[in-house]
């Protein structure tokens, strides 16, 4: 049912952290619910990370300006334009939440460590994965950075105020995911250029 590419996105990316990243601890939970007081509630005893999408916007420093390639039909006498694609930036924050007692915030602590040193060794988001949850970006790799310098990123103290939860150390997380240009329309191809004879070019 939820087979846009956000969501497939954010699958393929619980997959990365589950099967990759936490393969050796089986007990880290991998949670892409709102993490608001509601969701400090329910935990349980095993700790959690937290894979949240905190917004989307366009990567104007990777805006391809050339139209792009012309698909042309069998009898060649018209094309579909396939422009570049436009390449979104989506934002996760990911936290860590644990109920182990005195040493919680340590537990946390370790668990986002991991998840940093972890995701430096993928700065592409693996095929295998993206073909296992159906992702299709059209051949383009989606580019993953744990460390994306630009302005206007998290503030978390204002999304904790806003989820009513007290203020917790997290990191961000951009994926780079192409969108296409809108839909195709098939034009005609220009096969010949010609003028049209003047009178006084006429021999």
């Amino acid at each position: 049912m939820y087979n846009s590419n956000f969501a497939l996105l954010t699958q393929a990316l619980t997959r990365l952290l589950r099967e990759r990243i936490f393969a050796s601890l089986p007990q880290v939970q991998i949670s892409t619910e709102v993490p608001d007081a509601d969701f400090r509630q329910k935990l349980g005893n095993d700790p959690v990370l937290n894979l949240y999408l905190t917004g989307v916007r366009q990567d104007l420093s990777r805006r391809m300006s050339d139209p792009g390639q012309v698909q042309r039909s069998p009898d060649n006498q018209s094309g579909t334009p396939d422009p570049y694609p436009r390449i979104m930036a989506l934002s996760y924050m990911l936290t860590a939440w644990s109920r182990a007692g005195a040493d919680h915030a340590l537990v946390e602590q370790d668990l986002l460590y991991r998840a940093l040193a972890g995701m430096t060794a993928f700065p592409d988001l693996p095929l295998e994965l993206a073909q296992a949850v159906q992702l299709d970006t059209n051949g383009y790799p989606v580019q993953l950075d744990m460390l994306h310098e630009r302005d206007g990123g998290i503030r978390s103290g204002d999304y904790w105020q806003a989820l009513g939860t007290p203020p917790r150390p997290l990191l961000e997380l951009t994926a780079l995911i192409p969108i296409p240009e809108g839909s195709p329309s098939e034009v005609d191809l220009v096969t010949q250029i010609g003028y049209d004879a003047h009178p006084a070019w006429d021999p």
